[in-house]
């Protein structure tokens, strides 16, 4: 399976150990320090890529595999508002970068001060 990942992708080493785990074998198609350069062998069709649900650029597909390929880690996103940082451009900003990301995914979206004062 021909993959393409930047350099730093978080899901790259993830993704190859449960290839390799579930016996698929894999070749690193595209090995990048650009986005914009997996997007485009993605699209063209040259190789396969992970991102979070709902992040998909528009011009790519999900691949319906039924159950043929492993399944992916489960990954969580944090958004962290520093307390002295806090103005209501800021909390109202963060509420809107929730609330956008909780609606593509579908997941519960809480927004919740630590003890520090920092929204979590």
């Amino acid at each position: 399976m021909p993959l393409a990942y930047e350099q730093r992708c978080i899901f790259r080493q993830g993704v190859q150990a449960r290839l390799d785990a579930a016996g698929i074998p894999w070749v690193l198609a595209v090995d990048s320090d650009n986005t914009r350069t997996v997007e485009a062998s993605v699209s063209a069709d040259l190789a396969v890529h992970t991102v979070l649900e709902g992040a998909e650029p528009r011009h790519v597909v999900r691949i319906p595999h039924g159950g043929a390929l492993p399944e992916l880690a489960r990954m969580k996103v944090n958004l962290y508002v520093k307390g002295a940082a806090r103005g209501m451009v800021v909390v109202r900003l963060a509420d809107l970068i929730r609330q956008a990301y909780g609606e593509k995914v579908g997941s519960p979206v809480t927004t919740q001060p630590d003890e520090a004062g920092t929204f979590v």
